[in-house]
């Protein structure tokens, strides 16, 4: 079945609000994510409560996206930070029903390659392309069941481990091969 995004979720954008050097609220920033969309950890809180309205407080489930720039991903946020709010570079997406559609499957789709791409052709902008929350709203969602929803992302997640497997077998066999040479040319 296919819906449109906003028939979904409620869709938001981030606030702009000028951060202090610390604070009690985490205020995400597309430079606290890996290229990959993965959050870099420790994050420091820089805003004060008071410096947000408590509409913009993230809660667990929600899913930023990456709107603005050239690299567009999607972000689950689990709740793993006690207040967090994510800046106006991001679009929130929070889900109406989540016994219907999964934050996590929603998090996968988004970041499809294919989606990403068909998504990028929509960016206006010229110096900052950006993606409209007008743009992301009425955008086709294929939704399956729940129970091949939770497929998917078991096996979504199963790959992901396998390619970070992969790659830590690659880098050593490298390392071995390196100090293999190493000792070749040194005795």
């Amino acid at each position: 079945m296919s819906k449109l995004l906003s028939e979904i979720a409620h869709i938001q954008v981030g606030p702009l609000v000028k951060q202090g050097n610390e604070g009690i609220l985490v205020y995400f920033q597309i430079s606290h994510f890996h290229q990959d969309g993965t959050l870099k950890t420790p994050i420091e809180p820089t805003l004060e409560k008071e410096q947000v309205s408590p509409k913009h407080l993230l809660q667990p489930g929600d899913i930023l996206f990456a709107a603005k720039g050239t690299n567009n991903f999607a972000y689950h946020f689990k709740g793993e930070m006690d207040g967090a709010v994510a800046s106006g570079s991001f679009i929130i997406i929070r889900i109406l029903n989540q016994n219907r559609v999964l934050p996590a499957y929603l998090t996968w789709y988004f970041n499809l390659p294919l989606v990403s791409e068909q998504l990028k052709t929509q960016a206006k902008g010229t110096s900052i392309p950006s993606i409209s929350t007008n743009t992301l709203s009425h955008w086709p969602i294929e939704i399956p069941s729940v129970q091949i929803q939770h497929l998917i992302i078991k096996i979504a997640e199963a790959a992901q481990q396998e390619a970070k497997i992969q790659h830590k077998i690659s880098a050593l066999k490298n390392q071995l091969i390196n100090q293999t040479l190493f000792k070749a040319i040194t005795k």
